[in-house]
């Protein structure tokens, strides 16, 4: 569907990605080929996937409300999840909600499916806990930051943030 070629897009051009690459070298995590392909690469797409579609649940707020006061235009309601569900499926947020947190469960299941194939050595354990704690870090700083004034709109996030994360 269009809206999955675009998450895919998004999610490819995210400029986290970047960030993945120099937080291995700078923990100079010294990884194999086949380590790189198979095991970094998968979970820099489910960290990614994580990270954008647990911040479009923590900025829907911010991101509606921007996208009404934008009379020329500039905020582009495709660039959060939930907002294109509400808009081409022309369901309601209580409806689209439960369809970002299934992607996510969906990305935590494929990361966690991602590492149980490789088996555990120091380097492949650091490479990913470099990607949990970049989600980790991405979700503690979309609970505490005043960007998205999470008091009660979200409180239904907050408490499943805080639950995968002390899954995790």
């Amino acid at each position: 569907s269009g809206m999955e070629a675009l998450v895919e897009f998004t999610f490819d051009h995210m400029l986290a990605h970047p960030e993945f690459i120099k937080m291995v070298a700078i923990e100079n995590i010294q990884l194999t080929p086949t380590q790189r392909k198979h095991l970094l690469e998968p979970l820099k797409a489910y960290t990614s996937h994580i990270v954008m579609l647990c911040n479009d649940i923590a900025s829907y707020r911010k991101e509606k409300l921007e996208s009404q006061k934008d009379r020329l235009g500039y905020f582009n309601q495709n660039d959060n999840f939930l907002l294109y569900k509400q808009a081409t499926c022309h369901i309601s947020k209580a409806q689209a909600y439960p369809l970002t947190l299934k992607k996510i469960n969906d990305a935590i299941v494929l990361f966690e499916k991602t590492k149980q194939r490789f088996p555990e050595t120091h380097n492949t354990a650091r490479a990913c806990t470099v990607m949990e704690n970049w989600i980790r870090g991405s979700i503690d700083w979309s609970l505490v930051t005043k960007r998205y004034n999470l008091e009660t709109p979200l409180r239904r996030f907050k408490v499943y943030l805080q639950h995968l994360l002390q899954a995790a």
